[in-house]
Protein backbone atom coordinates (compact mmCIF):
# COMPACT_ATOMS: atom_id res chain seq x y z
CA UNK A 1 0.00 0.00 0.00
CA UNK A 2 1.36 3.29 -0.66
CA UNK A 3 1.32 6.55 1.53
CA UNK A 4 -0.76 7.96 -0.98
CA UNK A 5 -4.04 5.26 -0.34
CA UNK A 6 -3.59 5.71 3.16
CA UNK A 7 -6.37 7.96 4.52
CA UNK A 8 -5.81 11.00 6.35
CA UNK A 9 -5.67 10.86 10.39
CA UNK A 10 -9.10 12.12 11.82
CA UNK A 11 -8.69 15.84 12.55
CA UNK A 12 -10.92 17.99 14.73
CA UNK A 13 -14.08 19.01 13.49
CA UNK A 14 -15.80 23.06 12.47
CA UNK A 15 -18.00 21.78 15.37
CA UNK A 16 -14.83 21.09 17.36
CA UNK A 17 -13.25 25.22 16.16
CA UNK A 18 -16.45 26.37 16.71
CA UNK A 19 -16.85 25.60 20.19
CA UNK A 20 -13.01 26.44 20.87
CA UNK A 21 -13.50 30.07 19.43
CA UNK A 22 -16.73 30.67 21.31
CA UNK A 23 -15.43 29.30 24.99
CA UNK A 24 -11.56 31.37 23.90
CA UNK A 25 -14.27 34.76 23.39
CA UNK A 26 -16.45 33.74 26.73
CA UNK A 27 -12.81 33.54 28.59
CA UNK A 28 -12.35 37.22 27.34
CA UNK A 29 -15.02 38.41 30.24
CA UNK A 30 -14.48 38.89 33.69
CA UNK A 31 -15.12 35.33 35.30
CA UNK A 32 -15.25 34.19 31.95
CA UNK A 33 -12.29 32.04 31.78
CA UNK A 34 -13.77 29.99 35.45
CA UNK A 35 -17.08 28.93 33.01
CA UNK A 36 -15.00 28.33 30.13
CA UNK A 37 -13.08 25.76 32.05
CA UNK A 38 -15.75 24.35 33.46
CA UNK A 39 -17.55 24.00 30.16
CA UNK A 40 -14.94 22.27 28.87
CA UNK A 41 -14.23 19.56 31.47
CA UNK A 42 -18.47 18.83 31.47
CA UNK A 43 -18.53 18.30 27.57
CA UNK A 44 -15.76 19.09 26.10
CA UNK A 45 -15.42 18.37 21.94
CA UNK A 46 -16.85 15.63 20.49
CA UNK A 47 -12.97 15.20 18.54
CA UNK A 48 -11.49 14.78 22.48
CA UNK A 49 -14.66 12.71 23.78
CA UNK A 50 -13.56 10.29 21.20
CA UNK A 51 -10.26 10.09 22.39
CA UNK A 52 -10.61 9.93 25.56
CA UNK A 53 -13.14 6.93 25.14
CA UNK A 54 -10.62 5.39 23.00
CA UNK A 55 -7.92 5.78 25.87
CA UNK A 56 -9.86 4.81 28.43
CA UNK A 57 -10.53 1.34 26.39
CA UNK A 58 -6.53 1.33 25.76
CA UNK A 59 -6.11 1.68 29.32
CA UNK A 60 -8.33 -1.74 30.02
CA UNK A 61 -6.44 -3.09 27.44
CA UNK A 62 -3.02 -2.61 29.55
CA UNK A 63 -4.56 -3.77 32.82
CA UNK A 64 -5.29 -7.08 31.33
CA UNK A 65 -2.41 -7.70 29.51
CA UNK A 66 -0.65 -6.68 32.87
CA UNK A 67 -2.96 -9.14 34.31
CA UNK A 68 -2.32 -11.64 32.58
CA UNK A 69 1.53 -11.43 33.25
CA UNK A 70 2.33 -9.88 29.79
CA UNK A 71 5.64 -7.11 29.73
CA UNK A 72 4.15 -4.64 28.66
CA UNK A 73 7.64 -2.74 28.39
CA UNK A 74 8.55 -5.11 25.71
CA UNK A 75 5.09 -4.75 23.99
CA UNK A 76 7.09 -1.52 22.21
CA UNK A 77 10.06 -3.24 20.43
CA UNK A 78 7.35 -5.70 18.62
CA UNK A 79 7.04 -3.84 15.49
CA UNK A 80 3.70 -5.74 14.50
CA UNK A 81 1.72 -4.92 17.60
CA UNK A 82 2.72 -1.05 17.55
CA UNK A 83 1.47 -1.33 13.88
CA UNK A 84 -1.52 -3.13 15.09
CA UNK A 85 -1.85 0.31 17.89
CA UNK A 86 -1.78 2.58 15.69
CA UNK A 87 -3.78 1.53 12.93
CA UNK A 88 -6.59 0.60 15.64
CA UNK A 89 -6.21 4.09 17.14
CA UNK A 90 -6.62 5.36 13.68
CA UNK A 91 -9.57 3.40 13.32
CA UNK A 92 -10.83 4.50 16.57
CA UNK A 93 -10.85 8.07 16.85
CA UNK A 94 -12.70 7.86 13.39
CA UNK A 95 -15.81 5.68 15.34
CA UNK A 96 -18.72 6.42 17.55
CA UNK A 97 -19.88 2.85 18.61
CA UNK A 98 -18.28 2.09 22.18
CA UNK A 99 -18.60 -1.91 20.35
CA UNK A 100 -16.55 -0.93 17.98
CA UNK A 101 -13.43 0.06 20.44
CA UNK A 102 -14.40 -2.93 22.21
CA UNK A 103 -13.35 -4.86 19.11
CA UNK A 104 -10.65 -2.68 18.49
CA UNK A 105 -9.12 -3.42 22.27
CA UNK A 106 -9.70 -7.70 21.11
CA UNK A 107 -7.98 -7.25 18.03
CA UNK A 108 -5.18 -5.85 20.63
CA UNK A 109 -5.07 -8.20 22.80
CA UNK A 110 -5.00 -10.96 19.74
CA UNK A 111 -1.56 -9.15 18.97
CA UNK A 112 -0.27 -9.08 22.40
CA UNK A 113 -1.25 -12.51 23.66
CA UNK A 114 -0.87 -14.49 20.47
CA UNK A 115 2.43 -15.00 17.90
CA UNK A 116 2.49 -12.35 15.11
CA UNK A 117 0.41 -13.03 12.12
CA UNK A 118 0.53 -10.00 10.19
CA UNK A 119 -2.19 -11.58 7.61
CA UNK A 120 -5.00 -12.23 9.98
CA UNK A 121 -4.13 -8.89 12.23
CA UNK A 122 -4.05 -6.38 8.82
CA UNK A 123 -7.70 -8.24 7.68
CA UNK A 124 -9.14 -8.22 10.65
CA UNK A 125 -8.20 -4.18 11.10
CA UNK A 126 -8.92 -3.48 7.54
CA UNK A 127 -12.52 -5.34 8.28
CA UNK A 128 -12.73 -3.00 11.34
CA UNK A 129 -12.27 -0.34 9.10
CA UNK A 130 -14.10 -0.83 5.92
CA UNK A 131 -17.14 -1.57 8.17
CA UNK A 132 -17.07 2.07 9.43
CA UNK A 133 -16.82 3.32 5.72
CA UNK A 134 -19.51 1.11 4.45
CA UNK A 135 -22.17 2.05 7.11
CA UNK A 136 -21.35 5.90 6.18
CA UNK A 137 -22.27 4.99 2.21
CA UNK A 138 -25.41 3.19 3.05
CA UNK A 139 -27.02 5.92 4.60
Amino acid sequence: MTDAALPPPPTSTAGDKTIGIALAALSEFPGGGTVVALLDQIFGTPYARRHDAWLRKMHELLLDLDARGIDLNTLGDRPDFVTAVHEATRIALGEHLEAKLDQLKAVLLNAATHEADSITDLWTLRYLSVDRRARTCTR
